[in-house]
């Protein structure tokens, strides 16, 4: 039997692990082994949490479906499910029928915008409520198999054998200290969602051109005419560019189911 003692003076109580793995056996098999994977998802000292989220209603999708008890045991392996891992932060977000997290992602932000097409100057909007994207839940699934995995090897000489943070969903900085690994790749595509949007690094270029030679003492409607640039056009492009996302839009956002 295995007993904890915690907490001290009057609060001090031996807490039976035993007993709790038993009961947890009882409502699903193989659920005391998930809940190691189960917390090194959800968020521990070493992983990010997904936010807002909590743990309560993830584990009550966990404790109630046998193939999540699987992949969530699959955390401690080196053979991962990754489209089971996937559906389930899906079932975290409220998406009981879909397994795509990007594709939850985009409907999350519909949802929470109320548009069904691209956007733009869309605002009030708190991005840290979406599910993460693809990319950025693939690292994150490793930084929790690193850890599940040396969990449940903390009875060995060695947990970590074989394993290696650089592998695993972080990198190291200037410093010499690991970091989580976000994502790998650009932020952004090269081009932005609007149809008449140009390729971001043109876009800098002809800023950064403007700079070097229009002189700001000079009529800025003659030197916009002296690079063959509609004055209309880029008053209209500045104050786009001058209303970045702030909380006096009309758009609000929904609580997910």
């Amino acid at each position: 039997m295995i007993t904890l003692d915690f907490g001290s003076g009057n609060k001090r109580r031996f807490i039976n692990v035993t007993n709790i793995s038993r009961e947890l056996e009882r409502k699903q098999t193989g659920l005391s082994e998930a809940l190691i994977s189960f917390h090194a998802l959800t968020g521990c000292d070493y992983n990010s949490a997904f936010y807002q989220k909590g743990k309560s209603v993830p584990f009550s999708y966990l404790e109630k479906d046998p193939d999540y008890v699987e992949a969530l045991k699959s955390l401690c392996t080196n053979a991962v499910d990754k489209p089971a891992v996937t559906a389930f932060v899906c079932r975290i977000y409220g998406f009981k029928a879909l397994d795509d997290i990007n594709e939850a992602r985009h409907q999350s932000f519909t949802r929470m915008t109320k548009r069904k097409q691209q956007a733009v100057h869309v605002k009030k909007i708190n991005c840290s409520s979406l599910p993460p994207c693809e990319k950025v839940l693939y690292q994150h699934v490793l930084r929790a198999n690193f850890v599940a995995t040396m969990w449940s090897h903390a009875h060995t000489k060695q947990p970590t054998k074989d394993l290696h943070p650089l592998n695993y969903g972080w990198i190291a900085n200037d410093d010499g200290l690991y970091v989580p690994h976000w994502y790998e790749g650009e932020a952004l595509p090269d081009t932005l969602s609007s149809e008449d949007s140009e390729p971001v690094h043109e876009r800098e270029e002809m800023t950064l051109a403007l700079d070097a030679v229009v002189d700001p003492r000079d009529n800025y409607a003659e030197n916009m005419r002296k690079y063959d640039m509609d004055v209309a056009d880029v008053d209209d492009d500045s104050e786009l560019d001058d209303q970045p996302w702030s909380d006096d839009s009309e758009s609000e956002c929904e609580d997910e189911d």
